[in-house]
């Protein structure tokens, strides 16, 4: 696997945005861009985080938690001199440093602004191209960032089922049009079953 590094194959492809990754848990972990699941919970404020370095960001920027208090891994051979984070690669201490010296290498081409890490661009980039990947799973509206699917799903679809849209024999027919949709929010109160 770790060839796959040197020679630059990707045989691993993300299904709705045709990323590539070289390792089958890297895209594993990319899905949750798109699921917007977010398995890991910060203990103080409760905030859920999609991938454990986000967590452990969060903790040492926002509640200034000791490295002690991070997972740390026992193989730690370089130690960021601003923190005592630990980490395992040379490059992963280097990246993490730009958290500290406030240092942004990746420009936008289309405009002024820049960013620490490359992801960050990339997601940035949807404001230009127009993309909106995460897509409501009831009214099928698309958002180019997850939380603001999840912030629409809580405003507009909270006593909403999910599960619902999935039964496809349940139509709900516009009382006043006769038009019919998948799920009764789409009609605010104007509905019947068909």
């Amino acid at each position: 696997m770790h060839n796959r590094v040197h020679s630059g194959e990707k045989p691993y492809k993300c299904y709705i945005c045709d990323r590539d990754f070289s390792q089958s848990h890297h895209l594993k972990n990319h899905m949750r861009v798109h699921t917007g699941e977010k398995p890991h919970r910060c203990s103080l404020c409760n905030r859920r985080f999609n991938e454990l370095g986000n967590l452990q960001q969060h903790k040492c920027h926002i509640h200034h938690s000791r490295t002690d208090e991070l997972k740390q891994d026992e193989n730690a051979k370089f130690v960021c001199v601003a923190c005592g984070k630990g980490f395992t690669k040379s490059s992963d201490l280097a990246n993490h440093s730009r958290i500290h010296n406030g240092e942004k290498p990746y420009k936008c081409g289309m405009c002024d602004k820049a960013f620490r890490w490359s992801s960050n661009r990339r997601i940035h980039m949807r404001v230009h191209t127009g993309e909106k990947p995460f897509k409501c799973s009831v009214c099928n509206k698309g958002f180019r960032y997850s939380q603001d699917l999840q912030r629409h799903k809580r405003r507009l679809h909270s006593n909403t089922s999910d599960e619902l849209t999935q039964i496809d024999n349940v139509k709900f027919e516009c009382a006043v049009c006769s038009s019919v949709h998948q799920h009764p929010i789409l009609l605010g109160t104007t509905y019947v079953t068909v």
